[in-house]
């Protein structure tokens, strides 16, 4: 494997194919001159998400998917939540076991939805 370089930083990616499948990702999922950081507050996430942890938020108020996503079911309170879509209605989960998951009609969730999660940033 060639060692990464500032220089060619081209040639590592080429040659090492987990970075390759990176920056294909990255290239794929570049979040929207409107993004925005939110901070995760709660245990919600938790173990993957902490209180105080940063997530880079791209704004799509026009269309729901699976993976990670901001919602504001209560007015000025935001919240990180995991997303499954199905037939008719919304899955909205967290990591915590302690906390129920919550089947919304799509219609709701497309109301609430802030934006997709495209980074997280680990409070250390």
């Amino acid at each position: 494997m060639a060692n990464p370089s500032f220089e060619n930083p081209r040639r590592f990616v080429e040659s090492d194919p987990v970075s390759a499948l990176i920056a294909k990702h990255n290239a794929m999922s570049e979040p929207s001159k409107d993004s925005y950081v939110e901070e995760v507050q709660g245990d919600f996430m938790f173990p993957y998400l902490r209180s105080g942890d940063m997530v880079l938020v791209d704004p799509c108020n026009d269309s729901l998917s699976d993976g990670l996503a901001v919602f504001e079911f209560v007015p000025g309170v935001a919240k990180v939540c995991r997303v499954q879509l199905m037939p008719g209605q919304v899955r909205i989960f967290g990591d915590n076991k302690n906390y129920d998951e919550q089947f919304v009609s799509t219609e709701r969730a497309s109301l609430a939805l802030m934006g997709r999660v495209k980074g997280i940033f680990k409070r250390v």
